[in-house]
């Protein structure tokens, strides 16, 4: 009987049956006559014969340990559990697959392929600058772990033990180690769409679940009102310590000489966390926020903008960001209030136009809300420190607020409308919010205190009487 060869090639692919020592019953390899081991085509453990398949994808250099440029063929090799025909099949694909790929850049590190990607992203504007530097970030601690690894030698295995090695050291929450895994896997369908690759090492991998309850502190309703009455009381006394200074300076001569008006910035903190007390709106929302957008005939403010810490004024996330929201009266009156202050006080600032001429500054539309001592845009990080973080004492801690951060006044938004039955769909629109499934995934945890309330509604309906409510009177026909 003839001889099965022991290689099939098909062009620039070949399939071999994967070969093992043929073994007695007691586990001792046959000898055969010509003195060697016997063979045999291995399986698998459902009996399925194991097959390689090889595609050659031309020559390399390479330096070897020596030093010495050399040669070699670039391939690449896949197992096949299954008939010599499912063999041929996956041959042929991969010679497809790998036919249009550029091996010159895939010979490229994964800290390369970081490179490339970002300034993609870079390019087409699609995230904030802080944003990408983040992702940079997570990317280069698992470029430390694959190595000088090219990316078409990268396994999923590879990918796998880089996450852990960088979970072991740094210990992130689950949520960093999930957007960790999805920032990994988009720079690796980068490269497929380059045409580097043909397979993501990734797709293998299951992205990591978040299990952990992310702790998002919200005020209670004596909690907002204690805030609100250390708003009223602060800001009445600011202006007051702002007149008195004021009249000093007036008695001094120094009325339209200053090039800043100590006292501008504290209350305009204080109107930024009103606004955030008051509507939801975040930190950078609050500080872009110009008085073109407060429309005090309606009682409403329009949100379109936000300042980043670049000093940027950039559009919202998404559409939905872009938003419309009423204003109590109250808050409104409050923002009537320092218009009109505003407005007076920075006409004492002197700047140069363009001329070299000083003037003083007048307030317009394009003014912001929250400014700082000078009139212009106040520095998010100027404001972190009024409020106070765990390294600066600040506002927060003369109120006795102490662990309160800017953000949880946006939750208190948010918990307090769901608490008191208003719609998932009108939450969502004052947040901000691209769905209400993300509203519902993030603050999902205040709709249960309703709970109570639909079970007496529902126990009320069930329980009703099963007799039909309204009384049927019988009309008889007269006759004639």
């Amino acid at each position: 009987m003839a001889r099965r060869k022991q290689r099939e090639n098909y062009g620039k692919g070949s399939v071999s049956a994967v070969r093992k020592k043929k073994l007695d019953s007691s586990g001792k390899p046959i000898i055969g006559r010509n003195g060697k081991p016997e063979m045999v085509q291995e399986r698998d453990k459902q009996g399925r014969l194991i097959w390689r398949v090889c595609i050659t994808l031309g020559v390399e250099e390479y330096t070897d340990k020596s030093g010495k440029l050399r040669k070699r063929q670039r391939k690449v090799q896949k197992r096949v559990h299954g008939t010599l025909e499912d063999a041929r099949s996956v041959a042929k694909q991969l010679t497809e697959d790998y036919a249009d790929i550029d091996y010159q850049a895939a010979d490229m590190t994964f800290s390369q392929a970081c490179e490339s990607w970002a300034t993609s992203m870079r390019n087409a504007n699609t995230c904030s600058v802080a944003k990408l530097k983040d992702y940079e970030t997570m990317l280069a601690q698992i470029a430390e772990k694959l190595g000088a690894c090219p990316l078409t030698q990268i396994k999923n295995q590879d990918v796998e033990n880089a996450l852990a090695a960088v979970a072991r050291e740094r210990k992130p929450s689950q949520r960093r180690q999930r957007e960790r895994f999805q920032t990994v896997k988009r720079v690796f369908e980068y490269c497929i769409d380059s045409g580097w690759l043909v397979r993501n090492p990734c797709r293998g991998l299951k992205t990591p679940r978040v299990t952990e309850e992310v702790d998002r502190r919200s005020l209670e309703a004596h909690e907002c009102a204690r805030l609100r009455v250390s708003l009223d009381r602060d800001e009445s006394a600011a202006y007051e310590d702002f007149n008195a200074k004021e009249q000093r300076q007036m008695e001094w001569g120094n009325t339209f000489t200053r090039s800043k008006l100590i006292g501008l910035s504290h209350i305009s903190g204080l109107i930024a966390v009103r606004l955030m007390l008051a509507t939801g709106m975040r930190r950078g929302e609050a500080l872009g926020l110009t008085w073109e957008h407060v429309d005090f005939e309606n009682g409403q403010i329009t949100i379109c903008k936000s300042l980043n810490a670049q000093m940027v004024h950039k559009t919202t996330k998404t559409r939905k960001g872009i938003r419309t929201l009423a204003v109590d009266a109250g808050t409104m009156a409050h923002l009537r209030q320092w218009k009109t202050f505003q407005a007076k006080a920075l006409h004492l600032v002197m700047v140069e136009d363009e001329s070299g001429k000083k003037c003083p500054v007048e307030q317009t539309a394009k003014t912001p809300v929250c400014c700082n001592c000078k009139g212009d845009l106040m520095h998010p990080r100027n404001f972190s420190r009024w409020w106070g973080n765990t390294n600066v004492k600040g506002y927060r801690d003369t109120i006795g607020f102490s662990d309160l951060r800017p953000h949880e006044l946006r939750h208190t938004q948010a918990t307090m409308l769901l608490g008191n039955k208003v719609d998932i769909k009108t939450v969502q629109t004052r947040l901000g919010h691209a769905s209400s499934a993300l509203t519902l995934d993030i603050y999902g945890h205040a709709i249960p205190a309703n709970d109570r309330t639909a079970a007496e509604i529902m126990a009320n309906i069930n329980g009703a009487s099963a007799e039909p409510s309204a009384h049927v009177v019988k009309v008889e026909r007269k006759t004639a």
